[in-house]
């Protein structure tokens, strides 16, 4: 095996040389890797504070029986963090249709308020429309399910100039989730999720989120 030779004469095994030098490398990327980590927790635990500061709003905006509940399970796409809102107990649309009831309106209305006076903690709002739940052999009724999330959509930006068309995504998920707690027949699952997604905003989300009201 060929060997180095150092400045006093001994003998170098470059392979332990090289070695050495891995080592340092995994050390130094894996404590490079812990302070990203900490850095991303110590945010993580600084939007939570945010998180819960909407939720204690929400609860003492709405009467019990009219309040929207915040949902205990994670979508797939749900990100860290993220608040799923449904008005389950309530019914928001004429059936069949896409046209609000006044007392959905009403209520949605108030929710849009909500978040118009708190744009500084939400980053993104995802609305999700739902029709009954889809019967054996027959199609989902996408269509409905679409102009659903749109009407809340339209609805939370015509109502408030603080809350952005940008700041608002919109998906029909047809009859292919039943509200939990619901019968199949029961008309409550003709509904909207709204997710609302805090991960910190930047100096240009909050730019993006102001309107000019005049």
């Amino acid at each position: 095996m060929r060997r180095l030779s150092s400045q006093d004469g001994v003998e170098v095994n470059p392979y332990i040389a090289l070695a050495d030098n891995g080592l340092s490398m995994v050390m130094v990327m894996t404590l490079f890797t812990v302070m990203v980590l900490l850095a991303i927790l110590q945010k993580e635990d600084t939007r939570k504070d945010v998180r819960e500061e909407f939720y204690d709003r929400v609860i003492q905006a709405f009467p019990e029986q009219q309040r929207p509940q915040m949902l205990d399970y994670k979508v797939k796409n749900d990100p860290p963090g993220a608040q799923r809102w449904v008005f389950k107990d309530q019914v928001l649309f004429i059936r069949g249709t896409a046209k609000l009831t006044p007392h959905g309106q009403q209520l949605l209305s108030k929710f849009a308020d909500l978040m118009a006076q708190n744009t500084d903690k939400w980053r993104r709002a995802r609305i999700e429309g739902h029709t009954m739940p889809t019967e054996l052999n027959k199609p989902d009724n996408w269509d409905l399910a679409n102009a659903r999330a749109s009407t809340v959509a339209k609805l939370f930006t015509d109502n408030s100039c603080a809350i952005r068309a940008n700041s608002i995504s919109t998906s029909g998920r047809g009859g292919q989730s039943k509200a939990l707690g619901l019968a199949r027949s029961d008309q409550r699952n003709e509904r909207v999720e709204i997710i609302l997604e805090y991960s910190a905003l930047s100096a240009s989300d909050k730019t993006d989120q102001k309107r000019d009201c005049n």
